[in-house]
């Protein structure tokens, strides 16, 4: 990625920013309440349903990540990113208040559902944004952000919690989401021209949901 063609020369670097910025706030949300689960379950009781803070969060994203498929093309890159971060930043502060444990892992799966449109949303714009011979460094990049933050997710959170309550694992990164979301929302492309609108697949997306919840 060096020289001219790097992901972070002037003419790329606020969309990198915000794809790179949102993947990685998305991947740290999704593991990163491991480290502070003794904390909730101290404040909100109801051991038996820790598990699920984490569990509800990556299965809500992986579905978002198919059902924004086919609408990427019709409505946009832009689109589709405007709707996750908006859901994702408005969970992050649902999650940070949650008054109880179910309330928590409601938020938790709207949260999850926004970080996978987002996720969806960077990936797509990627062909999209960058010349031909950039797009390979684009999604290696895209792949070492969400690996790096959602395995140091728990680590940074445990810094957190060093210093502050669990509600600030969330509270911590609305900052960043709020830069993400200008930065995405001004750089990102909209509709392809002359793509039509894509018909919703329930069925498929049912048996995809009714796949992963089984799984798990």
């Amino acid at each position: 990625m060096a020289g001219r063609e790097g992901l972070f020369t002037l003419e790329y670097r606020r969309v990198s920013v915000a794809i790179l910025l949102m993947v990685a706030l998305s991947a740290f949300e999704s593991l990163a309440a491991i480290a502070a689960l003794p904390e909730i379950a101290a404040d909100l009781g109801k051991v038996n349903l820790l598990p699920w803070i984490v569990t509800v969060y990556l299965v809500a994203a992986t579905i978002a990540s198919v059902a924004a498929g086919p609408f990427v093309d019709s409505l946009g890159v832009r689109a589709i990113f405007r709707v996750g971060v908006g859901v994702f930043g408005v969970a992050t502060v649902l999650a940070a208040a949650a008054p109880s444990m179910e309330i928590l892992i409601l938020t938790r799966v709207a949260h999850g559902a926004g970080g996978g449109l987002v996720f969806t949303s960077g990936l797509a714009a990627v062909p999209l944004v960058y010349r031909a011979g950039m797009v390979g460094p684009a999604y290696a990049a895209g792949a070492t952000v969400w690996g790096v933050n959602a395995v140091a997710g728990p680590a940074i959170a445990a810094v957190v919690l060093t210093f502050a309550g669990w509600r600030w694992i969330f509270l911590v990164i609305l900052p960043l989401v709020v830069l993400g979301a200008y930065l995405g929302l001004t750089t990102l492309p909209g509709p392809l021209a002359g793509a039509e609108r894509q018909r919703f697949d329930w069925a498929g997306l049912g048996i995809v949901g009714l796949f992963f919840v089984s799984f798990v």
